[in-house]
């Protein structure tokens, strides 16, 4: 039930929030100026430091990751900035932390120091015991770790719920996924527990296996995974990007102009490195952007030199298809007669067009152009079966 993750989660909100208060030690800097995009000093790394530790990780791993810190603002601490800046309502969100910033980071800091820190809330008997106990000598970075998987978790786990929902709506055999949300939810019970006691590392070990049996539970249930879909948007954009190269070098032997096409395809090249470092960093919805952005980049490479006149044909086919199959249907709706045939032939011209629509997905622009122009014709039977 999609219920447990909402009470779940806001319930691990308010037992977090206790036990920060009680015993974390919060990350205090002083700013004087504004720091911005190439901005460094030691201001920066306390910045860094205070985003990490508040839910607003710059990297998960590498450079800016929790104890890897620097003192140069870049584009990761920025984006983490405008996170932070939404959260708190400061409008614009600009990712330049500026006056505004810097008076409500004051605010939240002060709040945070004047808070009694014998406040709790009622949790399980093994995580108040632990809460009120000595604060522990774990590392903030694994206790960081651990909650920032178990939010994680959360989510994967209100992800494979609807998923589950999603499938057994269309009559498809949950059976394994829900086995495997049933293990999921365990974990993070498991996950939770640890955490209050102060044991990171099986928090951090439990939510794993939460978030790995969600995500089993999410791909039983006939889902794709956002991890799933970078990796094969990562692998769409090298097969546009290798492709690109090889049309570029044969127009290169036949002495075209090039110099446009490799500047663009370079672009290509760096947006799908970038897509690969997101990718690493587990941020696979960037990583779906950029693999995007680079096969776009691809394919406008190859424009550069002519050679997409396939594809051009391919969709103004399809469109001309998609314009016969709407009249049709209106001509469909305004009949008087039978129109029994005319969906016959309609239902094929459908047909026909989907399959022009997945030949052309697939870069397979001559078959998707004869599909296309089969759906037409069908179209028009349907019209002249009336």
């Amino acid at each position: 039930m999609k219920v447990f993750s909402f009470i779940f989660s806001v319930l691990f909100g308010v037992m977090l929030f206790s036990f920060t208060v009680a015993n974390a030690a919060t990350t205090t800097c002083s700013f004087t100026r504004d720091l911005e995009i190439g901005s460094t000093g030691e201001d920066v790394r306390c910045l860094q430091k205070y985003l990490n530790g508040n839910g607003f990780k710059i990297a998960s791993t590498g450079v800016g990751a929790p104890g890897s810190e620097t003192n140069l603002l870049r584009d990761l601490t920025k984006q983490a900035i405008i996170k932070w800046q939404v959260a708190n309502g400061i409008s614009p969100a600009t990712g330049t932390f500026g006056s505004k910033s810097r008076a409500k980071y004051s605010e939240l800091i002060n709040k945070t120091t004047q808070i009694p820190s014998s406040t709790v809330v009622n949790t399980p008997a093994s995580s108040v015991a632990s809460i009120n106990s000595p604060v522990s000598s774990v590392s903030t970075t694994k206790q960081k770790e651990a909650e920032n998987l178990i939010k994680k978790a959360i989510d994967a786990v209100e992800d494979a719920d609807d998923q589950i929902d999603d499938a057994r709506d269309d009559g498809v055999d949950i059976d394994a996924a829900d086995e495997s949300l049933d293990d999921a939810r365990s974990d993070l019970f498991e996950a939770v527990d640890s955490y209050f006691s102060r044991n990171y590392d099986k928090a951090i070990e439990h939510a794993d296996d939460a978030y790995d049996n969600a995500q089993d539970a999410y791909e039983d249930a006939g889902g794709k995974t956002d991890e799933d879909e970078a990796d094969n948007a990562i692998d769409e954009a090298d097969d546009a990007i290798a492709d690109a190269e090889d049309k570029i070098d044969a127009a290169d032997d036949k002495d075209k102009d090039v110099e446009e096409a490799e500047d663009i395809l370079k672009e290509a090249q760096e947006k799908l490195d970038d897509a690969n470092d997101a990718y690493d960093d587990e941020d696979f919805e960037e990583a779906i952007k950029l693999a995007e952005d680079a096969e776009d980049l691809a394919d406008d490479a190859v424009d550069a030199i002519g050679e997409n006149s396939d594809k051009d044909d391919a969709q103004e086919a399809m469109d001309d298809a998609e314009e016969a199959i709407a009249d049709a249907e209106d001509e469909i709706d305004d009949a008087d007669g039978s129109t029994t045939n005319a969906k016959k032939y309609l239902k094929k011209a459908e047909t026909a067009l989907n399959n022009a629509e997945d030949s052309y997905d697939d870069k397979e622009y001559e078959d998707a152009k004869e599909y296309a122009e089969d759906a037409e014709s069908y179209a028009q039977d349907a019209v002249d079966a009336l």
